[in-house]
């Protein structure tokens, strides 16, 4: 299985999950972020070493994980908000990952070395698509 289909048989399974649980809210969006903060947090001890990096890390996404909880549980213009912020975040993907594929520029970092300045540009411009 290729990166790609891994990556869109990823996609069917949790977009759909997460939007009916955005939309169910109260402690099935609870109980989903924290399954995301833990998958998360895995993922960041495993990348980095330096005590102060997870922790500034787990800050931020303790803080995004707050967001959309306390998005969803608002107004309907919060909740259309969150919508979108999501959709932004998927083109944002979606722009980088087809870019970055087809023109192969520049490395970007050691961290994730997929990532390139192509991969960047493309991720820019679908965002700034989906706003439209």
């Amino acid at each position: 299985m290729t990166n790609l289909q891994k990556r869109i048989l990823t996609s069917i399974v949790i977009l759909p999950l997460s939007l009916f649980l955005i939309n169910m809210g109260g402690i099935f969006l609870l109980f989903f972020l924290f399954i995301v903060f833990s998958i998360a947090n895995y993922e960041l001890f495993l990348s980095f070493k330096n005590k102060f990096t997870i922790l500034f890390l787990d800050t931020v996404l303790s803080f995004s994980l707050y967001s959309i909880y306390y998005l969803s549980e608002g107004d309907l213009f919060s909740f259309y908000f969150l919508i979108w912020i999501i959709i932004v975040a998927v083109c944002s993907d979606i722009g980088g990952y087809t870019f970055g594929n087809i023109f192969k520029w520049k490395k970007l970092t050691k961290i994730s070395p997929n990532k390139t300045v192509s991969g960047v540009f493309g991720s820019f411009l679908f965002s700034l698509v989906s706003v439209f």
